[in-house]
């Protein structure tokens, strides 16, 4: 079975966590996946990956009508929930991807609680399985990408020199958010910080001075929720060259969430991130992390702020069961191959509408 992945945008994060990773690892297996582009022959499974524009998904169905490709559409967002969209953009995305996951063999979601929005938001789904996200373990690059990389080496050894400015706040009170910013009609990101600011600023009267830190792209955007914060706060610019470095300055990683239509669906990538980088990991629950409950501190605020951070025993203990899981379940072998066992599958079969399988 030949299989090629047609990814949406491949610059984007998701390309290279549900395309190039799980090709280049497949083909190191020995299977015959590609990345596709128009023109290429025709695959016996062809992955739209978050690929949903009319114009893709016509020439998909073409490929089908003519040469008997089987169709799977890969979504990784909850595309259906539409807030504020004054230009109408946003529905029309989510219609454009409730048709395609109408049109399509199979689709794959990044989640179960995905799988079963888009089953609610598309019934003419025929079949659909889930796949999660492979972590990705950290990346210390060599000397040459520093040289070439000297501004985001600078912020990292900025932020070097402001955490040691802080020799109060204890490594394992060394907090750090990091993620997308808020974007237009969405309401995630920074958000939550700053839902939680009064908490983090009574766990630091309370139990012993704490800091915050946050990677992301927009300083801005971190200046509007922060200022005037009584816990010492820095930004640092997300890069690829420096984020594993970044992240690893730290104790505890923070992942507040509010569970509303479109975080409800969200993959457990933060926590895994934070896993495999050595962090305790604090924030609020949502479907994805069930398994992660007896290993991090979901729901208790004043717990995970305050007490969790003196037991030393009980965090290293956590952040270990973690790491296991992430490199276990989560690892790029593991998710690799699921990958190859649905498409196998679907590549042979005639799906039927199941409901929605880890």
């Amino acid at each position: 079975m030949k299989a090629a992945w047609w990814p949406a945008d491949t610059h984007a994060p998701s390309a290279r966590q549900r395309c190039s990773r799980i090709v280049a690892h497949l083909r190191g297996l020995g299977s015959p996946v590609c990345l596709y582009t128009p023109g290429d022959a025709a695959p016996d499974v062809l992955v739209l990956s978050g690929r949903c524009d009319p114009d893709s998904l016509d020439h998909a169905l073409d490929l089908r009508a003519r040469m008997g490709s089987v169709l799977v559409l890969d979504l990784c967002h909850n595309h259906f929930y539409v807030e504020d969209d004054p230009d109408g953009r946003l529905q029309r995305q989510a219609d454009a991807v409730r048709h395609a996951a109408a049109s399509v063999d199979l689709v794959i979601a990044v989640s179960r609680a995905l799988a079963e929005i888009v089953l609610d938001q598309a019934p003419g789904v025929r079949a659909i399985e889930v796949v999660a996200d492979a972590v990705e373990p950290p990346n210390i690059p060599s000397r040459p990408a520093w040289l070439t990389e000297w501004r985001a080496h600078h912020h990292l050894r900025a932020l070097t020199r402001w955490l040691a400015g802080h020799p109060e706040v204890t490594h394992a009170s060394r907090m750090v958010w990091f993620g997308d910013d808020d974007g237009p009609g969405l309401d995630l990101g920074l958000a939550g910080l700053r839902r939680i600011r009064p908490d983090l600023e009574l766990a630091a009267r309370q139990h012993g001075p704490l800091s915050l830190t946050v990677i992301s792209h927009s300083a801005t955007r971190f200046a509007e929720v922060t200022t005037g914060w009584t816990v010492p706060t820095r930004h640092v610019p997300w890069h690829s060259t420096t984020f594993s470095q970044a992240l690893m300055a730290h104790g505890t990683a923070l992942v507040p969430n509010n569970l509303d239509p479109l975080t409800v669906g969200n993959p457990a990538n933060r926590v895994l991130t934070a896993f495999v980088h050595g962090l305790a990991v604090v924030g609020d629950s949502i479907p994805s992390y069930a398994e992660f409950r007896d290993c991090a501190v979901l729901d208790d605020w004043e717990t995970g702020l305050g007490a969790y951070r003196l037991d030393t025993a009980g965090r290293e203990a956590d952040v270990a069961q973690g790491r296991a899981i992430a490199t276990g379940r989560f690892g790029l072998e593991a998710v690799a191959r699921r990958w190859l066992d649905v498409l196998s599958a679907v590549g042979t079969s005639s799906p039927s509408r199941p409901s929605p399988a880890a």
